[in-house]
């Protein structure tokens, strides 16, 4: 190693700190470089280590997509938050409607005793208000599958 520090050092690490080296540099500094070798350590060694920040560096996402993403999770959690007492109050109602269908067959059966349920299965005549609650009831449940078809997730 040479004791003596070569005049034009520094201007080849500026050259290589702005990203010029070697397009954007003078020939005649190129030709330097290419005969002194204390330079050619300097630029090949800087070349070397910015090749390797380069690789190392991670790739980040752009800022409109990780915008879009905080975006999209805040709205998930946004309609989750609705969502919950939404699903809390359809079992309910299905419930609800459940627990209506039972007692309406109680009461039928009850009231008017065991002969709806025969004449519904050998089909003699009903009186008109066990057909119409049998109809309300069947409306009901048949409304509430539908609803929970198309609206329950």
């Amino acid at each position: 190693m040479s004791v003596l520090v070569c005049s034009r050092r520094d201007e080849v690490r500026a050259m290589l700190a702005l990203g010029h080296w070697p397009a954007a540099c003078a020939a005649e500094l190129r030709e330097h470089v290419e005969s002194c070798a204390e330079c050619r350590a300097v630029a090949s060694f800087t070349l070397a280590m910015q090749d390797d920040r380069k690789r190392a560096a991670p790739v980040l996402p752009s800022a409109e997509l990780v915008w879009w993403r905080a975006q999209l999770r805040k709205r998930q959690a946004a309609m989750e938050q609705v969502r919950r007492p939404l699903r809390r109050a359809q079992i309910f109602a299905v419930v609800l409607s459940l627990c209506v269908a039972v007692g309406l067959a109680v009461w039928l059966t009850m009231s008017v005793g065991w002969s709806v349920w025969t004449s519904l299965v050998t089909r003699q005549p009903v009186g008109v208000w066990t057909l119409s609650l049998a109809v309300a009831a069947v409306l009901l449940l048949s409304g509430m599958a539908v609803y929970l078809r198309l609206y329950a997730e």
